[in-house]
């Protein structure tokens, strides 16, 4: 992987990639290039976009994708236009690329008032995504209605409401023994969210979402819960739960998260995450040691961990140890 980036006046950047993958001893190979620009005027006004193309064997045309952001962005307004456009054979092996063969409209409008009071801002917004496929057929449509209040005692709350549209020319496996069937289906999502001030000694967020989901229900509950111990230790649990209710079947998944922090020096951190997923029957565990050795200089230790009980491999296991260094050579 080769990225160059450089600064062109006060606000803006041109830049390229290269990522090359080849196959020992075989002809395979997969390679990346692109091109990306920042174009920023004025604080306020910036223009973003990349254009990449991928080379695979045996693949000779359909290969490019190509993305532009037109943003203004200020303490009162949040607006962008957006499009993306990815091509059916676009294929970034080394990267991670949602889907192909889109074209995607976005344009997203926010105003964000400062009443005062008890309210710090508010962020009454609109967004518009509307995706078709490479022969401009809709596929996929959201409208986003969401207004945000952040108050003056660092709490938050937020209101919104997606509707969706979505086109399934295949059926869809959502679980192993779940499946929907091709269609158009059309379906709302409501989110109702509170945070309390994520800077003191414990903080909490909650979350609930019903909705009608592919001509059935879905509810989320997603429940926080954090405290800094002292001041060099914090801990944060959540539990996240999605119970789910189709004409094809019913089920309900969990995941439980668990977040600890601890820091040795100002120049020195552990970081662990463990995770268990009801879904898929395993427990991850995640586990980091930064040291800054010098500014900008950092060494990493990563320990990773993976055990499951899946039908068909009831002793998985994965470990690995990572060891990571950076060296910064000038500022």
């Amino acid at each position: 992987v080769a990225r160059y980036s450089r600064d062109v006046g006060e606000r803006s950047r041109v830049g390229g990639l290269v990522v090359n993958k080849e196959a020992i001893d075989d002809a395979r190979f997969n390679r990346t290039m692109a091109a990306d620009a920042v174009f920023a005027p004025t604080r306020s006004f910036s223009v973003h976009s990349f254009l990449a193309r991928t080379a695979t064997p045996g693949v000779a045309d359909n290969q490019q994708a190509f993305q532009t952001r037109v943003l203004f962005l200020n303490n009162r307004w949040n607006n962008y236009a957006e499009f993306t456009d990815i091509e059916d054979n676009f294929n970034a092996e080394v990267g991670f690329v949602p889907r192909t063969g889109i074209r995607t409209t976005s344009l997203h409008l926010e105003r964000n008032p400062r009443p005062g009071g008890l309210i710090r801002v508010l962020e009454p917004m609109i967004t518009f995504d509307y995706t078709t496929d490479q022969n401009n057929r809709l596929i996929t449509r959201r409208i986003h209605h969401m207004v945000g209040t952040r108050f003056q005692n660092g709490s938050y709350l937020n209101v919104f409401m997606n509707r969706w549209l979505d086109v399934l020319d295949q059926p869809f496996a959502i679980q192993p023994d779940v499946t929907i069937p091709a269609g158009v289906y059309r379906f709302y999502e409501w989110v109702f969210r509170f945070d309390t001030n994520p800077a003191g000694r414990f903080y909490e967020r909650f979350t609930y979402s019903p909705q009608t989901f592919y001509e059935g229900t879905r509810h989320d509950i997603d429940l926080t819960l954090g405290v800094r111990a002292t001041s060099r230790a914090s801990a944060e649990f959540t539990l996240q739960r999605n119970d789910v209710d189709l004409p094809w079947g019913a089920f309900v998944v969990n995941l439980g998260i668990m977040r600890l922090d601890y820091t040795l020096s100002p120049r020195m951190t552990i970081r662990s995450l463990s995770q268990y997923n009801s879904s898929t029957r395993q427990f991850s565990t995640s586990v980091r040691y930064n040291f800054i050795y010098k500014p900008g200089s950092d060494l990493y230790v990563v320990y990773d961990g993976l055990q499951g009980n899946l039908p068909g491999r009831p002793d998985l296991r994965n470990q690995q140890v990572v060891l990571k260094m950076t060296y910064l050579l000038s500022r």
